[in-house]
């Protein structure tokens, strides 16, 4: 970046229209500079924030720009809904989606492998089944969140704890004795699942559970 453009960009007087302008810059530097200055219009930092979500959450002028457009979370996570998947991100912005109205972005929250322990805690919680079973099917839910799943009355959510990679051997064992076959199918089918429960399993009354029993 040239200097003098490089001052332009990093001075909080320069004007809402001129950021606006260079925003359209093909400089990547320029425009993760302008995702930062406060006096940059949100109408550009919901752009930007594709590229560069963490300088618009840390962009000075948030809080302002938070009383004048109340949903401007919400616009921002619409121009890119992958963002809980790629970067950690502040924890107001968790905190905004894991009790947000709108399931799927609870979801997108659940399912990320970057979200922090503390927060999927809360959303193994979650009144909504789908996103429970986001939470048991991430591979950085602790084994507390995991177990306490494992008696969710949604069979659905139990089928995916005894699906997780990382699953403890005794919540496997626990769930060997679900009520629902589907469960105990999903136990035999998880490559962790030890000899001793597999050999219960393929005894088991359903077909389909013992018929995993023998599948690679």
């Amino acid at each position: 970046m040239e200097p003098i453009l490089e001052r332009e960009v990093l001075n909080t007087n320069t004007s809402a229209i001129r950021l606006k302008e260079l925003s359209k810059s093909l400089d990547r530097e320029v425009r993760q500079v302008i995702a930062k200055n406060p006096n940059t219009p949100p109408d550009i930092l919901v752009r930007l924030f594709d590229k560069f979500p963490l300088q618009v959450l840390h962009n000075p002028g948030l809080s302002l720009i938070l009383l004048e457009r109340p949903d401007f979370f919400t616009e921002i996570y619409e121009s890119n809904k992958l963002v809980f998947h790629k970067h950690k991100l502040p924890d107001f912005f968790y905190k905004w989606a894991i009790f947000h109205v709108n399931e799927t972005i609870r979801s997108a929250v659940a399912s990320s492998p970057k979200t922090p322990e503390f927060y999927l805690e809360q959303l193994s919680e979650d009144k909504n089944s789908f996103v429970r079973l986001q939470v048991a099917a991430n591979y950085n839910s602790s084994t507390c969140v995991l177990k306490k799943l494992a008696s969710d009355r949604d069979n659905s959510v139990r089928k995916s704890v005894a699906r997780n990679p990382n699953v403890p051997i005794d919540i496997l064992e626990y769930l060997a004795s679900d009520e629902t076959a589907e469960v105990r199918r999903e136990v035999a089918a998880n490559h962790n699942t030890p000899f001793n429960i597999l050999a219960k399993l393929a005894r088991d009354p359903s077909l389909i559970v013992r018929a995993s029993c023998y599948e690679e």
